[in-house]
Parts: structure tokens; sequence; C-alpha cells
């Protein structure tokens, strides 16, 4: 390893425990380049250009992992079901009772294949539970940008699995966010598990947290919220 390698390293090591225990605006550069042990001031600069390019950089470190084993699990969900049934049809997930919508094999993938990526992150002695916490905080955030602009980018599993997933939801569900809010309740969950842990039932509790998930998923809309829903359009023009 050479020196200009380890320092960026280090440097992101640094800002990943940071971000992750204090918060990614609570934490100035200068102390991250006093963490890592850099020798010169300006090497965060050299390196990543600014907070947000040392923030990319802290996501990108563990992001090829993670798209690598959703596309994996997606690439396995797509031979299962090479042409999922639209809503309204027999085979449809919201076709089926109440109690079997639960445990539908096809709901069940797709909830799997959003939590149990980031989730190997739980035991990744390399910054993983930092990642995920670092994450939560991103995808709470008001204008989370980092955290969204992968679902926009065609080559992320992210945005595969929301194009997958949609015709596995109800249309109005769809439109009312139902896989940004699936995505997000799963980070978050991650996050607090992290931030808690470590843990010895984690296998337990990432089953659990697909099950929500799937059940988020096929969660039917009330008569109230479809009203509310096309009184809004209405007024929007949407």
């Amino acid at each position: 390893m050479t020196r200009l390698t380890g320092t960026r390293e280090r440097l992101i090591a640094a800002a990943e425990e940071l971000f992750s225990t204090r918060g990614i605006g609570a934490v100035s550069l200068n102390e991250i380049v006093r963490a890592a042990g850099a020798r010169n001031a300006t090497a965060l600069q050299y390196h990543f250009g600014d907070r947000a390019g040392l923030l990319r950089a802290v996501l990108d470190k563990h992001a090829r992992d993670v798209d690598e084993r959703r596309h994996a699990m997606l690439d396995a969900y797509e031979l299962d079901h090479p042409e999922a049934p639209r809503p309204g049809t027999p085979g449809h997930p919201q076709a089926l009772s109440p109690a079997s919508t639960l445990v539908h094999p096809q709901v069940l993938s797709l909830a799997a294949a959003l939590v149990h990526p980031p989730a190997a992150k739980l035991a990744d002695p390399d910054g993983g539970p930092a990642y995920l916490r670092i994450m939560a905080e991103l995808i709470s955030h008001p204008a989370a940008s980092l955290a969204t602009a992968e679902q926009d980018d065609p080559a992320r599993s992210i945005h595969r699995w929301r194009r997958l997933a949609a015709p596995a939801l109800q249309q109005d569900a769809v439109r009312l966010h139902r896989r940004l809010v699936a995505i997000r309740f799963t980070m978050v969950e991650l996050g607090r598990r992290a931030r808690s842990g470590p843990h010895a039932d984690d296998l337990l509790f990432v089953g659990h947290l697909t099950d929500l998930v799937a059940a988020l998923l096929l969660a039917p809309l009330s008569e109230e919220t479809l009203r509310l829903a096309a009184e809004r359009d209405a007024a929007t023009g949407a």
C-alpha cells in the first residue's frame, strides 16, 4: 500500500466513524484530517474536493457490495418471475386473501432483495454498521440528495428494484410513493439496529424486517386515503 492510498483510506475510515457517531453535519473537516493522522492539512481536499466528495467516497466504499448482492437476488427473482402478474389479475398478490399476501413468494422475494443486501453490513467489520447509520441519517433528511440520487441511476440495483417492484403493487400505492416508504423504512430500521448493536439475533431481526417490508408493500389503501389522494390530484391538476 502506498502512502497516497493509505492516506485516502484513512480519511475515509475516519469520516465513516465520525459521521456515523456524531452526525454528518456535526463534524468538521479538520477533525477528520486529525483523526486520520494525515500530515498534510490539504490531503482531504486533494483526494475528495470537499465534504460532499468525502461523503460520496464513504458511501461508495460499501455501495458496490450492496449492489452486487441485490443484483444477484434480482437476477434470481426475474428467473422465477419472468412475467410478474399485473394488479387485478388472478396471480397478482393483491388478489390473494389477506393472510396469504404476507407470505406471497413474489413479494417476499422483492422484500428480501431490498432488505438483505444492506443488512449484510451489520456483520461487516470494515465500517459496515457505520455505513448503515450514515445511510439512515441521509435518507431521513429532507434534502437527502445523496441517498436518493442512486434511485434515479439505471445502473444501481435500487433503481432496478423499484422497477421490478412496481407491477406487484396497486397502482395507487405506487403513485403514493409506497416503494420509497419501504426503502426509507428499511434503511432507518437497519441504522437503528446498527446503532444499538452488536446483537446475537441479527438473523431473526432481518427475517422479521423482511416480513414487515413485504406487508408494507402490500398494505391496502383505505377509501379515505384514496378519496384524499383524488381530491389532491384534482386540486393540483395531477
